[in-house]
């Protein structure tokens, strides 16, 4: 009835506590850590869903409105969340045309970071008036 606990390389735990049992012990192995806590990513949405993640497992990022993830996901490895990848959210870009009274054609504003702005002219007898830009993926109105 004597037990053995395992001590396990970093990013790996204890399957179960060995236990002797007629002379043998009973099997334990050091299996990959899960990501206990979910990923910390400023600007995403909830990710508590995430908790828990076993090691090769994916987390789908979800990012509050005006931001968009750089990568779907964030994979889980022996217990770490790979942020190495770059995975974030970042300010969206404008993806939709957008729509100003009397403007000539305005596709070629899509997309537009945000920050960025797009010039653009007005049909004839009209006159731009202030500025069109785009910011968390929303154009404002000139």
């Amino acid at each position: 009835g004597a037990s053995c606990p395992i001590i396990c390389e970093q990013g790996f735990t204890p399957s179960s506590e060995p236990v002797c049992l007629g002379g043998n012990w009973s099997q334990a192995e050091c299996n990959p850590a899960k990501c206990v806590y979910p990923p910390v990513v400023e600007h995403s949405g909830a990710l508590e869903s995430c908790a828990r993640m076993p090691s090769g497992g994916h987390c789908e990022l979800q990012c509050r409105t005006g931001f968009a993830p750089t990568y779907r996901s964030i994979a889980c490895n022996h217990g770490q969340w790979m942020y190495s990848t770059g995975a974030r959210c970042i300010p969206a870009p404008c993806l939709a045309v957008p729509v100003v009274r009397h403007a000539a054609s305005l596709e070629a504003c899509v997309p537009t970071p945000s920050g960025d702005e797009c010039n653009y002219d007005c049909e004839e007898g009209y006159e731009p008036v202030g500025v069109l830009s785009c910011y968390e993926g929303v154009w404002n109105q000139p």
